[in-house]
């Protein structure tokens, strides 16, 4: 009997030594499903590659998507990413008498010096937000928080900017910046908790070193660790195993791909977004389903696109439309929309279109034809974003910032202005 006691106590405490030394690994992986570094160091745990072994096979894609914009809206601060200059008389923000924002390069690095009549404040250009093509904000390290840096870049416009939401009146920094920000502008960081200010308000803690810059190819593709180990071993074989193949998930599986980020904000997540997985539904993670389309008038242009694409006549009349049919994140093809026209024609055929603008009253060919060209900024006109505006130097009023809307449809006066632009040239 007291063999078999004995016997009972030494397995119980090696269960007891088994579970604490998993929960030691768990809590060391930054959070990530797994637990533990990749043999890579990639801080989402061992089943992550990194992007640097995707780019040993995918060399060509690879290095056309290191330009585009989901892998650089957000990446370290230093001259060459950052878009605003440091010259004199162009690196200054003026709030007032007496009060002002200089952009200022240092031997220690890029900074943010704020003049106050009581005196200086200064912190670093640490994180930059943003692809470059329309507007930057800018973080900074405070301890293990991050913050939003005052003044901001406004590309169009080619002014140092207020940044969004912040007070003209006086200088600030310390707006703390929410996990969110992160799982739409980054591909993953470890956030250890918060600090709590009061009963209603905290600041997130997070892993500095734990950060994956930019919208990497496991974020949309999945872990790949075993894919790079099967196909570096295997180089023969172009199945392409062990990773997620996109064109084999549904329709609705496609789309929540995108949706992690372009479905608007989430401020109640049941969990985090980095876990998502492609072929997972954002069901288990948002208590709001993105699906349920709100009414498309009330909704923002900024980082909704997807409730704005599920309201438009194409994509409820398709069964197949989703966001692939017409983008290619792999490359850095905005501003081309000649192309984005191209794709239109895939699914309506330019002699259908030619028709239907003639029918309406575009009787001219030359005028038809102009219009099935810029499809695009007739059915998806730029609009103003209520969510994202600032005051640029040059101009004190607001700005906003224009965003093509995903809300494809007819607007009657689109046409026209277009038409009286060409005539007029």
């Amino acid at each position: 009997m007291m063999r078999i006691l004995r016997l009972h106590f030494i397995v119980g405490g090696l269960v007891g030594l088994v579970l604490i030394f998993s929960k030691c690994v768990q809590s060391g992986s930054g959070g990530g499903d797994t637990g533990g570094l990749s043999a890579s160091g990639d801080p989402r745990g061992r089943t992550y590659a990194g992007m640097k072994a995707c780019l040993g096979c995918h060399k060509g894609i690879g290095d056309s998507y290191l330009h585009a914009a989901h892998e650089m809206t957000s990446r370290a601060a230093d001259m060459h990413s950052v878009a605003g200059s440091f010259a004199a008389r162009g690196n200054e923000f003026v709030y007032g008498p007496g009060r002002k924002v200089a952009m200022q390069q240092r031997d220690s690095g890029l900074f943010q010096v704020a003049v106050k009549p009581n005196g200086q404040e200064a912190h670093r250009f640490d994180i930059v937000v943003g692809s470059g093509r329309k507007a930057q904000t800018y973080l900074y390290w405070k301890g293990e928080g991050v913050f939003q840096l005052p003044v901001s870049f406004f590309v169009t416009q080619q002014s140092w900017a207020n940044s969004p939401h912040y007070p003209m009146d006086s200088i600030w920094f310390g707006r703390a910046v929410d996990v969110g920000c992160f799982e739409c502008h980054a591909s993953y960081i470890t956030k250890k908790g918060l600090i709590h200010v009061d009963a209603f308000n905290g600041t997130p803690q997070y892993d500095r070193a734990s950060i994956v810059y930019g919208i990497d190819c496991e974020r949309c593709h999945g872990p790949g660790a075993m894919h790079a180990a099967w196909q570096t071993a295997h180089k023969e074989d172009r199945a392409g195993r062990y990773v997620a193949r996109l064109a084999a998930l549904s329709r609705e599986q496609k789309l929540d791909v995108c949706a992690q980020c372009h479905s608007g904000g989430h401020p109640s997540e049941r969990r985090s977004v980095f876990h998502f997985k492609p072929g997972d539904t954002l069901a288990n993670y948002f208590f709001a389903d993105p699906r349920m389309v709100a009414a498309p008038e009330r909704t923002d242009v900024h980082g909704n696109q997807y409730a704005l694409l599920a309201a438009s006549k194409c994509f409820l009349k398709s069964s197949t439309l989703d966001c692939g049919s017409c983008h290619d994140p792999h490359v850095k093809e905005r501003d081309r929309l000649t192309v984005f026209a191209t794709r239109c024609m895939n699914c309506h055929g330019m002699g259908d279109m030619q028709r239907v603008h003639e029918a309406n009253g575009e009787r001219a060919r030359a005028d038809s034809l102009f219009l099935i060209k810029n499809c695009i900024d007739c059915h998806m006109p730029a609009r103003a974003s209520e969510a994202i505006t600032m005051f640029t130097q040059r101009q004190r009023g607001p700005v906003a910032d224009l965003v093509r809307s995903h809300l494809i449809a007819i607007y009657p006066t689109e046409a026209k202005k277009r038409l009286r632009g060409r005539k007029a040239d």
